[in-house]
């Protein structure tokens, strides 16, 4: 098992009222400040399914999308220029056969696809660099939801994307593909349901949105790494989320994989988390090219294990 030196980050819940909720709103929120985290909520939006009717409602504190050709949907600005991670939980719809599930993020579609048939479930993308149907390496199970997180970086518009297999969380699947175009603080971010077909319906629940923010206030060790201007620094601090956040120059978001449990106790004097890996198949998948030229890596390491390497 490995220890890694980080700082936690915790996502506040904001309740929002969906009284308000009819076809085709747009939210704006007013935003918390909230400088004691490294994520700082900007939009929570909590149970809402789709459901037949032919319009949005709201019953029992649930919101209700309808299956009709109208553009019906849900949607939050964000307000802020900074990193984003986008948190939402998405399934298949009981008895709704190949139901898909779309996140819109400004001119992106993330796609959900459990019914996908030449693969076991499909996930895609669509719109500035996307991607076609790929294979999740998962079954996606009816009337169970999946943690889908999306961490956006606004100065390159690339998105990390990971999608946990609720019923095998140790079954991560992720992507990553780049929208130059991105434009933080003004594109639109929510579930949607789209023009005709069968296309977006599904089960949604729990859209949290949030500022990625640099641990507030340094300690005197993480402060040193921040001046020596790292290429890549992965503080492996996160909970309640599969993403790997990356503070370095580049910016490369990660994902856990195979088994790592964020969460973990760090180094007591630093009042940091960390992440444990237990030797088989663990990993931070990053999906980048090799580096090139001369490079060093350094790791804050606590071995527990009783393998010799």
């Amino acid at each position: 098992m490995k220890s890694f030196r980080v700082v936690l980050v915790c996502v506040v819940a904001v309740a929002l009222g969906a009284a308000q909720v009819q076809a085709g709103v747009l939210f704006q929120e007013t935003f918390p400040t909230d400088t004691a985290n490294t994520a700082e909520t900007v939009a929570t939006y909590t149970n809402f399914t789709y459901a037949g009717g032919g319009n949005a409602y709201v019953s029992g504190g649930v919101l209700h999308f309808s299956g009709t050709r109208t553009n019906n949907n849900l949607r939050t600005t964000t307000g802020f220029p900074g990193d984003l991670l986008i948190q939402l939980q998405v399934g298949k719809n009981p008895g709704g056969g190949s139901a898909n599930v779309g996140l819109w993020v400004g001119g992106n579609r993330l796609v959900f696809h459990p019914g996908y048939s030449p693969l076991p479930g499909a996930f895609r993308v669509e719109g500035p660099g996307g991607f076609g149907n790929r294979d999740m390496g998962f079954v996606p199970a009816p009337a169970v939801l999946h943690q889908m997180d999306v961490a956006v970086n606004a100065a390159t518009g690339e998105f990390t994307i990971a999608v946990t297999n609720a019923t095998n969380p140790d079954q991560v699947f992720a992507a990553r593909f780049t929208n130059s175009g991105y434009s933080p603080g003004t594109d639109t971010i929510g579930p949607r349901r789209n023009t005709g077909g069968g296309n977006e319906i599904g089960l949604y629940d729990n859209l949290v949105i949030s500022e990625l923010r640099p641990a507030v206030p340094d300690t005197p060790w993480t402060a040193a790494i921040r001046a020596s201007d790292p290429l890549h620094w992965y503080r492996l601090n996160e909970t309640g989320t599969a993403i790997a956040v990356d503070y370095g120059r580049a910016g490369l978001n990660g994902v856990y994989r195979n088994g790592v449990q964020p969460g973990q106790p760090g180094i007591p004097a630093e009042g940091d988390l960390a992440a444990r890996f237990d030797g088989y198949r663990d990993e931070v998948w990053l999906g980048a090219p090799d580096l090139s030229g001369p490079w060093s890596a350094e790791f804050v390491v606590l071995h527990r294990g009783v393998e010799d390497a």
